[in-house]
C-alpha cells in the first residue's frame, strides 16, 4: 500500500493540469490555440497582432529547436503617432481543488522589451491570486524557467486560472524587443499524499514487528 501510494506522488507531479501546456496543438501565426488556451489580442495599427502562437525554433523552448511558443510583441506598440499601445492575454483555467499547487513555465525575455505591465497570474475562484513579475526575469534572450510555488487555494476552490498578460507595450525603437513564453506546467503539491505514504508505511512497519 505504501509503495502504491508513492506511485501517486509521482504521478501527481507528472500530471500537467494544462491543456497543451507546450502550445504544439497551436495554429502558428495567429490565435488559434486548438486546445482549452485563449489568447486575446488587440491590433495596435489596426492590422499587426499584439501576440500569436509562433512555430518557430526562436520562439519554441528549447532555442533553436522546432515548437511552437507564444511570442508578445510589444513593438507593435505606439509604432506611429495614433497607433495603440499593445495588450495581450493568454489563458486557461481548469479544474481544481483547495489545496497547494505549483506552477512552472519558461520565458524568452529579449534585452529592449518594453512594456508598462507583463506577468504571470495563478488564481482561483475563491479569489486566491499570486502575479510574477516578468518584467524582472532575465532579459538575456535565452530561455529560462520560473516557477510560483506552493500557490495556496482556499477551501471551496472549484477552478484555478493561469494568465501571461502584457499591458502598455510599445515600440522600444531598437532590437531584439520581443518576449517568448512556453511550457507551462500546473500540478498539485504532493504533500497529503506524502503523508499517506508514510502513514502506510509506519503501518506496514508495525505489522512486521
Amino acid at each position: 500500500l505504501a509503495v502504491i501510494a508513492v506511485l501517486c506522488c509521482v504521478a501527481s507531479l507528472d500530471a500537467n493540469l494544462l491543456d497543451d501546456g507546450g502550445f504544439e496543438m497551436a495554429t502558428s501565426g495567429g490565435q488559434q490555440s486548438n486546445s482549452n488556451w485563449t489568447l486575446a489580442v488587440n491590433f495596435p495599427d489596426g492590422v499587426e497582432d499584439s501576440a500569436q502562437f509562433q512555430d518557430a525554433p526562436w520562439a519554441s523552448n528549447p532555442l533553436g529547436m522546432p515548437g511552437t511558443g507564444v511570442w508578445f510583441k510589444a513593438f507593435e506598440g505606439n509604432q506611429a503617432s495614433g497607433d495603440d499601445v499593445a495588450n495581450a492575454t493568454l489563458s486557461q483555467t481548469v479544474a481544481a481543488t483547495a489545496g497547494t499547487y505549483d506552477l512552472s513555465f519558461f520565458v524568452r525575455h529579449e534585452t529592449n522589451f518594453t512594456a508598462n505591465r507583463a506577468v504571470v497570474r495563478l488564481s482561483s475562484d475563491q479569489g486566491d491570486a499570486f502575479e510574477f513579475d516578468l518584467l524582472g526575469t532575465l532579459n538575456d534572450g535565452a530561455y529560462n524557467m520560473y516557477s510560483i510555488d506552493s500557490f495556496s487555494a482556499s477551501a471551496g476552490t472549484t477552478s484555478l486560472t493561469v494568465e501571461a498578460i502584457m499591458e502598455g507595450g510599445v515600440d522600444a525603437l531598437m532590437n531584439p524587443q520581443s518576449m517568448m513564453l512556453d511550457d507551462f506546467v500546473l500540478v498539485p503539491e504532493p504533500t497529503s499524499c506524502a503523508l499517506l505514504a508514510l502513514g502506510l508505511a509506519a503501518v506496514a512497519a508495525r505489522r512486521r514487528r
